[in-house]
């Protein structure tokens, strides 16, 4: 509401008022979802699923420290510019913008970086454990394929 009152001097027509609020609206949700703040926390795993609200904290926390004991390794896998932009971003909490002053990279060099690394983690991940996701793209449940990770163990 409040960005509504400070653009009203912007709308000319009357008739074009609900799409006017529309669009100040939709604005507002998308940089509400493209903060820092939004992002880490989905990153660190605290967003809380319906299906699995059930479920225990101390459950959850100990699935996201298995998961994470096996995907640190499949970091190293990883070439050396992709692993360090994974790390900044994913495992530090830094934004792509603050990981590229770190790595002396333009943001979107760092950008890139980020979604090739994300791109060969889930290839090295799929490789090495079966994932079953819900709807949301949550996982469910994982566990290693034969022989191809030592790291992972069978889990729900």
């Amino acid at each position: 509401m409040l960005r509504i009152h400070r653009q009203a001097d912007g709308i000319e027509r009357a008739e074009a008022v609900g799409a006017w609020v529309h669009a100040i609206a939709r604005n507002a949700i998308t940089d509400h979802y493209r903060s820092a703040q939004v992002r880490r926390e989905v990153a660190t795993g605290r967003e809380i699923d319906s299906e699995r609200a059930a479920e225990p904290e101390a459950d959850r926390a100990d699935a996201r420290a298995e998961l994470a004991n096996c995907v640190v390794p499949l970091l190293a896998r990883l070439a050396p510019a992709y692993r360090e932009a994974l790390t900044l971003t994913e495992l530090d909490g830094l934004t792509q913008v603050e990981a590229a002053q770190r790595l002396g990279i333009s943001v979107s060099g760092a950008k890139a970086r980020v979604q090739r690394g994300r791109a060969q983690l889930k290839e090295v991940l799929l490789d090495c454990c079966h994932v079953e996701l819900d709807r949301r793209s949550g996982i469910t449940e994982y566990h290693a394929r034969s022989g191809s990770c030592q790291r992972c163990r069978t889990t729900t």
